[in-house]
């Protein structure tokens, strides 16, 4: 149930985002004596990706509407619903690594990676995912709160 809402597949994609940035600083930071090397980044994360890749419900209705009307359809048919609501939407694409240009900032052996930057990213993504576990977790305890009444 919870992989149709809105807020956990963005929660979700967040956290993938932070998770392959996480990735491009280790590659950065295992690369950093290489010579010639040019750090990657991921690009900025776009909350509304994560939405615009989940399939319409049914063509112009909301889509309570059509969960609704689709949940009705299968009791008079006789379907069981739970499994329409099991069907998980595709998981959010994650960003593949860019280059990112350093001007100004390459070392004699043509290297580009600067230490410091890239444990200011990885606190940023870290943050990221923090942020993205706070709001799953938010969005989960008011669900439980709603059902629970």
């Amino acid at each position: 149930m919870h992989a149709t809402l809105e807020v956990f597949r963005t929660a979700q994609a967040l956290a993938a985002h932070a998770a392959a940035r996480h990735g491009a600083i280790a590659r950065n930071i295992a690369h950093a004596d290489t010579p010639g090397y040019r750090p990657r980044d991921v690009a900025p994360f776009d909350p509304g990706a994560a939405l615009r890749s989940a399939p319409p419900d049914t063509a112009g209705l909301p889509r309570h509407l059509a969960r609704a009307v689709a949940d009705r359809a299968a009791a008079v048919a006789g379907r069981a619903a739970r499994a329409a609501a099991a069907a998980a939407p595709p998981p959010p694409r994650v960003p593949e690594p860019r280059l990112v240009a350093a001007p100004g900032t390459t070392a004699p052996n043509g290297n580009a990676v600067s230490l410091e930057a890239e444990m200011m990213k990885a606190a940023e993504a870290r943050g990221r995912h923090d942020l993205a576990l706070a709001i799953y977790q938010s969005a989960a305890g008011l669900i439980r709160a709603t059902v629970a009444r």
